[in-house]
Order: structure tokens, then C-alpha cells, then sequence
């Protein structure tokens, strides 16, 4: 069992870990199968084990079941791939990922006579092409059923067979799988003759949903089977379906918990070599360099497509297209929007025609582009040696950052689809007007946040970047900066007397770097 319950990159699962030891406790108590669970395996990690069992010696009717659980993934050629624990978050490659054609071929090769594989996680289904149920177990006439039983194993098994199930088709599934609580049940159920065949066993598959798939892949042979063949061991009623989860896994998710310096140092000194040691460690050099950045948040880099597409609903402006891969090295972003009181605490006094007067917690506002880099001239000449200069967002960073870096879920608005959840806009438009203004802005942080921790990315106030306007290039681009000049300076999130359509993750705006307007501030970044 290959179980990825946690995730360098990808969002951490509830259930793999758990659904693989449920169903390997019952099938090595029950039919007498020996059983190998390894949580959390990294991409070197399954092509180790799977190694390892090409190199195994079987016995001539042996029988080996190959299951995967967590992320799936689906690129645009319909190539189907399981994520494993280090797999990255929008990699474009793909190379971090395990291609379901790889995953074949290495089980194929598995010098087991029988073999089933199954994959339980989003997409699986695009792994192999389905084939029809066959016949069921059947009687001659004056057999007993122990006769019964001997002759089905022995007819069943003389067929080298390579079969599949999988959770679903080429559809996402949730991380709470009926197709685990579905193979549990047949393995429960105790069929006629306590042998559940690969067919029977469909036949429980198919109440689930998303509704599963099975099939036939590599070197199968026709007639080929799969036979759990039931000890007569009765379960116990009391019998917990779900064993207790690793000591390791525990402390583990304790910290994460916490999620603090202390906590992943605590984890990492008891388990100097467990299973998350490397993932605590990165944590920890994470939340060291956080300590000398004070209201920023760590934005891990990665590769993300850049500009609108018409999945994320409505219609594209035009120089929000064309989308564009873009990757970018790790930075730090403001939490929050830089607030009055902050603009006052560096520059001495408001920005003037300051609209939201005496909100010091409100985002300050009424600042142009140029205003703005005084106030980082000003910022920076207060850090200590050796610290590197406050900045602003480019336009990528922006974008990225608010469409949750790389925990990235796909959000219309940034932190969700429905932008009344993480934004101050306009209330006309909530109650069906054309146009109209709320009443001002509001204090940073009221709203929730979007996937990393940041407040505020739509609505509340525009905010400046450091990008001259642009047009989007058709060529993937890494670390952009925009043009090197222009007219306007853009900026970005929408605001409190705007509508939904400005509060887009994608849409862009900009304005020459002396505009002024009550509705116009910023947040600032870093560099790691």
C-alpha cells in the first residue's frame, strides 16, 4: 500500500493512511495476506519498493495487490499521474509526479502470476481503457462446497492475470472514499464459498461515487483472476475499521498543530529520522527567516498560469489573456494591506486627502504610486545590516500570492469563489444596482483569508505593483518584472466601491504613477 496522507506541496489528506491500514488489517487477518503499508513515500520511495518486489521470488499461484491512495493529477493530454509525497504544486513537467503508464509498466513487470492494482485517488480512472464483468462462480451438480471452492481456485488462477480498479474516471474524488468503505464491505460480506472474486468484488464497487472503474492492463491473460480467499476467521463486531495512526504520524500532525519554531524543533529531536523529519526541517528554515520578517507571510515559489481562463468563469478582459505559465523564486508578502497607522508611524503624517481619516487600522488610501516608493525610502533606511530593502509586489507575485501561492484551490476571488467570504465591496452591487459606493473602507483582516494566510487581496483597496503596465507575453516567463517603461503602473484586487467583476484573482488595471484616488493603497513584499 502506497498511502500519501501528507504533502510537501499539495494539500494534506485525511483519510489515505487510515483507509490503506483498514484494508490491509483485514486482509492479512483475514486472508491471510502479508502486508506492507508505507505512508507517505516520496517518488524515489515507490520506485524503490516496486524494485524491491520485481526482485522478489513468488510462489507459482501467488497473488500480489499493488493499492495507491491520495492526489491524482490530469494534464491536458489526458496523461493520468499519482502525486506523490515530495510531488510539487503546479508543475508544469510533470516530472515530479508518477505517470499511470509508468505505474503499469513496473507492476507489469512484477514476476508475480497474479496481480491486482488499484488506485484510489482523482483521475485514477484514466488509467486503462474498461472492459465488461464476466461470469460468476459456478456449481456442478453433486459437489460439496469445499470441492466447490478448490476446483473455482484452481480453474481461476491457471490464467496469468494484470487487473485494475480504480475510484473513478477522468473526475476528482473526494478525500473521504466510498471506493475504500466499498472494498471493505465485500471483504466483510463473506460470499458463498468465502472466496470474493475480482468480479464480485466490482459488483460491490459500483454502488460508490464517483462510480469506479476496473479493466485489464499489460500482459493479462484471457480468463485471468484475482481470488480473496476468506480464512472463516468470524470478525468481530466490536472490530475498529480504522487502526490507530502511527506514533510517528501523530507526533507529526501535533506539530503541524501548533505550527510554530518550537513545535517542528520538538517533533525533529524526538524523530530525528521519521517519516516528516525532512518536512519539519523545511519548516523550520521557513519559520527562522519568518522570525526577522514581522507581518509578512512566506510564499513558497512555483510555477502557476498566469492571466484569465474561462474555467475560472465570465469573460476574459483583453489584457488579461493570453494565460501564461509563470514561475517564480520563494518571497514574502504583507499580511495585511499597509494601514493608516503604519503610513503614519514612517512618514510622519496622512497621505493627504486621506478619504477614511482616524481608521488607523483601516488600509491608508489616497496614496499614488510615487507616494508609495517615498514611504519604502523612508522604510528601508530603519533596517537593521544585512536585512534585505521592503519592495513592491510585481504583478506576478501579486497575482500568485493571491491565488494562494502554491495551496493554490483555483478561487474566482482570492480565498474563494464567492467574494462577499474575503472582500469589502460595494453593497449596491450585493442588492443589484449598476453602480454605487459602500461607505468607506474597512479595518484590514475583518474578512477571511485566502489559502496562505493573506487578508484582503480583493476588495477593500486597490493595491499598487511595481509593474509598469504590459502586455502578457505567450511564452512562459520566470521572475517578470513588466516592461522596463510605460505610462501606467499597475495595480490590482479591486475595493470597497467596486463590484465582483474587479475582485478577480486575474483582472488588472493601472493608472500613470501620480494618480490619487480613495480607493488606491498597497501592501508591500520581500525578497527571500
Amino acid at each position: 500500500f502506497f498511502a500519501v496522507s501528507n504533502y510537501d506541496q499539495w494539500d494534506d489528506l485525511q483519510n489515505p493512511v487510515k483507509d490503506a491500514e483498514a484494508i490491509a488489517g483485514d486482509l492479512n487477518k483475514y486472508y491471510a495476506f502479508d502486508t506492507l503499508i508505507v505512508r507517505n513515500p516520496t517518488y524515489d520511495k515507490v520506485i524503490e519498493v516496486l524494485n524491491r518486489y520485481t526482485n522478489r521470488t513468488y510462489a507459482a499461484d501467488g497473488q500480489l495487490f499493488v493499492f495507491f491512495t491520495g492526489h491524482g493529477y490530469l494534464n491536458s493530454v489526458k496523461e493520468g499521474f499519482f502525486v506523490p509525497k515530495d510531488g510539487k504544486k503546479n508543475d508544469v513537467s510533470q516530472q515530479s509526479y508518477l505517470l499511470h503508464a509508468r505505474i503499469a509498466n513496473l507492476v507489469d513487470n512484477i514476476p508475480c502470476k497474479h496481480v491486482l492494482l488499484g488506485i484510489d485517488a482523482c483521475y485514477s480512472g484514466s488509467f486503462m481503457r474498461t472492459i465488461q464483468p464476466k461470469g460468476d462462480i459456478g456449481k456442478r451438480p453433486g459437489e460439496t462446497d469445499t470441492a466447490i471452492k478448490e476446483r473455482f481456485i484452481q480453474d481461476m488462477l491457471q490464467y496469468k492475470s494484470r487487473l485494475v480498479i480504480t475510484s473513478g474516471g477522468e473526475v476528482p474524488t473526494k478525500d473521504n472514499s466510498q471506493f475504500a468503505r466499498q472494498i471493505l464491505t465485500a471483504l466483510r460480506s463473506r460470499t458463498e464459498g468465502n472466496i470474493l472474486d475480482f468480479y464480485s468484488l466490482i459488483s460491490y464497487l459500483q454502488s460508490a461515487r464517483p462510480t469506479p472503474r476496473h479493466g485489464e492492463f499489460g500482459d493479462n491473460e484471457a480468463g485471468g483472476q484475482f481470488l480473496f480467499v476468506h480464512n472463516g476467521i468470524p470478525e468481530p463486531k466490536s472490530e475498529t475499521i480504522v487502526k490507530e495512526i502511527s506514533t510517528d504520524l501523530a507526533d507529526w500532525n501535533a506539530a503541524k498543530a501548533v505550527n510554530t519554531l518550537e513545535s517542528y524543533e520538538a517533533y525533529l529531536k524526538k524523530r530525528p529520522s521519521g517519516d516528516f523529519a525532512e518536512a519539519a526541517a523545511g519548516k523550520i528554515t521557513v519559520l527562522r527567516e519568518t522570525a526577522g520578517n514581522e507581518g509578512l507571510v512566506f510564499v513558497e515559489g512555483g510555477t502557476f498560469t498566469m492571466g484569465c481562463t474561462l474555467e475560472q468563469g465570465g469573460d476574459c478582459g483583453n489584457d488579461e489573456t493570453p494565460s501564461h505559465q509563470v514561475t517564480l523564486s520563494d518571497f514574502y508578502i504583507g499580511k495585511y494591506e499597509v494601514t493608516q497607522a503604519e503610513w503614519r508611524k514612517v512618514m510622519g503624517s496622512d497621505p493627504p486627502g486621506l478619504h477614511n481619516g482616524g481608521c488607523g487600522q483601516c488600509p491608508v488610501e489616497t496614496v499614488s504610486w510615487n507616494d508609495v516608493q517615498e514611504f519604502l525610502r523612508k522604510l528601508n533606511v530603519m533596517l537593521k545590516k544585512g536585512q534585505k530593502p521592503y519592495r513592491l509586489p510585481t504583478e506576478a507575485e501579486w497575482e500568485y500570492a493571491a491565488r494562494g501561492g502554491a495551496q493554490c484551490k483555483g478561487y474566482k476571488y482570492a480565498g474563494s469563489n464567492y467574494l462577499d467570504d474575503v472582500a469589502w465591496f460595494s453593497d449596491n452591487y450585493k442588492s443589484g444596482n449598476t453602480f454605487g459606493f459602500e461607505k468607506t473602507t474597512r479595518p484590514v483582516g475583518l474578512k477571511a483569508a485566502n489559502e496562505i494566510g493573506v487578508y484582503d487581496m480583493s476588495g477593500n483597496v486597490w493595491e499598487w505593483c511595481a509593474d509598469w503596465k504590459g502586455e502578457y507575453s505567450h511564452t512562459p516567463q520566470t521572475n517578470p518584472v513588466g516592461p522596463s517603461s510605460g505610462s501606467g503602473r499597475i495595480f490590482r484586487g479591486g475595493s470597497w466601491s467596486d463590484g465582483p467583476g474587479d475582485g478577480r484573482v486575474a483582472l488588472r488595471d493601472y493608472f500613470t504613477p501620480v494618480y490619487r484616488r480613495d480607493n488606491i493603497g498597497f501592501r508591500i513584499a520581500r525578497t527571500r
